[in-house]
């Protein structure tokens, strides 16, 4: 007989919908909040940065990653190193903004960038920016992407989109990167129905992060960073309420989705726990990265054995 597995399963439990329908009867702000607020600190605290920024999905958070470091002075140009495995909106939105990418080869074993071809096309074009994706909630060799981005100074964009809770050493991935993505999507580690964030520690980045994501809007910054603005643009107290700052978008989530993510990260460390030590142990074990622990999002990959996916990613390097 043959069975089928589902892809994914839900992880918004019952409990969750019941306290959802017991927050729902007490007429709360359903937009952009309070909670949004409190969702972004919690999750900069478990990443381990200093920031974050809640948006609508993981494909948007990458927009507005994209887009940040446009506008942030930091770029020599704008050729940017994409990896051959991952999601078409991870690279899409530097696409959309006029940037050259350039594809790098995947590793055989994390099926990320691949650390020796990385640097040739470092050498070659002097990238100013490097896409990283953690594949599948396998961590990249980052002792060794660390070391290029010191030596080539590039930006780091980390899409750990389908890497929630995963480590390298001591390292939450997303915490390596200068922008990090995250996504809270059905199917992935922890959800919100639908959600993404952007961790960074860079305030500036921060700062456009938040305009970006509400219309280019001011209102989502701290007074002291509004006053900033207002100053150099010479606004007044008056046009201040209506004043777009920069070009953005509207991206928000709310705080409904907030709210089931409050509850999600609660479970966060369980979830982490149970798929690096349980999900296909034998599968895993074949695969093993000593220093990492996994969280993988598609464990059915595995099935088949790492060669075949191996096999996929030399084949890759050589096209």
């Amino acid at each position: 007989m043959q069975r089928r597995y589902n892809l994914a399963e839900r992880i918004i439990d019952n409990r969750d919908l019941a306290a959802l329908s017991q927050w729902l009867k007490k007429n709360p702000r359903l937009t952009q909040g309070e909670l949004t607020k409190k969702l972004e600190q919690r999750w900069a605290g478990w990443i381990g940065t200093k920031y974050a920024v809640f948006c609508n999905s993981g494909s948007s958070a990458n927009l507005l990653a994209a887009y940040a470091i446009l506008m942030s002075g930091k770029l020599q140009n704008k050729k940017v190193i994409v990896p051959s495995v991952g999601w078409a909106t991870t690279i899409a939105p530097f696409i959309q903004f006029g940037f050259e990418p350039i594809m790098c080869g995947a590793d055989a074993d994390t099926f990320a960038l691949d650390a020796a071809h990385l640097e040739e096309l470092l050498k070659r074009h002097h990238a100013s920016t490097v896409v990283l994706v953690q594949v599948l909630g396998v961590p990249a060799h980052m002792d060794l992407l660390s070391r290029l981005k010191k030596t080539y100074n590039f930006l780091l964009v980390e899409d750990a989109c389908a890497a929630l809770g995963a480590r390298y050493g001591a390292k939450k991935v997303g915490a390596f990167g200068d922008l990090a993505t995250f996504s809270f999507y059905f199917g992935h580690q922890l959800s919100t129905i639908e959600g993404g964030m952007v961790n960074t520690n860079n305030k500036d980045l921060y700062n456009a992060l938040r305009m970006l994501r509400s219309h280019g809007w001011g209102k989502d910054l701290d007074s002291k960073t509004r006053a900033k603005f207002m100053k150099k643009h010479s606004i007044d107290a008056w046009h201040e309420p209506f004043t777009f700052f920069v070009p953005g978008f509207n991206v928000r989530s709310t705080d409904l989705n907030a709210f089931l993510g409050l509850r999600q990260m609660k479970k966060a460390n369980k979830i982490s726990s149970i798929r690096q030590h349980v999900c296909f142990p034998r599968a895993i074990s074949v695969c093993t990265l000593f220093g990492t622990n996994r969280t993988e999002n598609l464990i059915i990959l595995f099935l088949t054995g790492c060669t075949v996916v191996a096999s996929f990613c030399q084949t890759m390097n050589h096209l």
